[in-house]
């Protein structure tokens, strides 16, 4: 075997001795082994996370159920003629019929302000060339849903051309969100006690509080179909009444303390 052959081989087996060497000592915890690496692998004992880090973040929901106590009815009249005017006068007149039967009712109080007029239309008719329309359109608010019926009723035979409704609502609606809003908030709460137990951490209170969304304004509820006018109805139409649903939504940030040590 020549010099140079010899040198090499000797060569190889030191490093191939040197390898069994760093092996070993890594296999025996030396620093900078694969011990180190699982180390730092590991997640950090709860203690060892900064205080303003500890939270839990949930969503809860919370709704209330509750009786209407307004309902609202649209009535809507219909005229044509030859003018603009003409049509409009049609209908004026046909809406004054359906405001006196409303005033004069006995078992529904109506007042002005329940009395809004909701939408004035008049145009060319297409279909008629030569013609006009007119459209009128009424709000009535009824403080006791239970005589929509009476109200529907009373607009049909005046000569309206349609009523829709009646929509419930509440007039005021802010106690009920209230208690829709401690629904959510024990909903959220609930959530976060579970994911405490789960990880053997205890929570303390809460950081923050915050709105995703709320019911807002009126929360309406159709219950009866649309009447035609057409045919005078002698007999109100049968109101089912809903309850109105208040829900309210939330953001919660808990703050937690680790597991007591040993």
């Amino acid at each position: 075997m020549s010099r140079s052959h010899r040198t090499r081989s000797l060569a190889l087996a030191t490093l191939v001795v040197a390898l069994v060497v760093a092996l070993a000592l890594s296999l025996r915890g030396g620093s900078g082994g694969p011990t180190a690496a699982f180390a730092a692998a590991t997640p950090a004992p709860g203690d060892a996370i900064a205080p303003g880090d500890r939270t839990l973040q949930f969503t809860g929901s919370g709704d209330v159920k509750m009786q209407p106590d307004t309902a609202v009815v649209n009535v809507t009249v219909h005229g044509s003629g030859a003018t603009s005017d003409a049509a409009q006068g049609v209908a004026s007149d046909k809406m004054n019929a359906v405001l006196q039967a409303l005033r004069s009712l006995d078992s529904v109080k109506l007042s002005d302000s329940d009395l809004v007029t909701d939408g004035v239309n008049t145009s060319p008719d297409w279909n008629n060339k030569g013609s006009f329309v007119s459209d009128q359109s009424l709000a009535v608010t009824i403080h006791d849903p239970a005589r929509s019926g009476t109200v529907i009723a009373a607009a049909t035979a005046a000569g309206a051309d349609s009523v829709n409704g009646p929509s419930f609502s509440l007039a005021d609606q802010s106690a009920a969100y209230r208690d829709a809003l401690r629904s959510a908030i024990g909903d959220a709460r609930s959530k976060a006690d579970a994911a405490a137990e789960a990880m053997g951490v205890k929570i303390l209170g809460t950081t923050s509080v915050s709105e995703n969304g709320s019911s807002g304004g009126p929360i309406m509820y159709a219950a009866a179909d649309s009447v035609a006018a057409g045919k005078v109805a002698s007999t109100p139409p049968p109101v089912q009444i809903g309850p109105v649903d208040v829900s309210a939504q939330v953001t919660v940030t808990f703050v937690y303390a680790p597991p007591a040590g040993p």
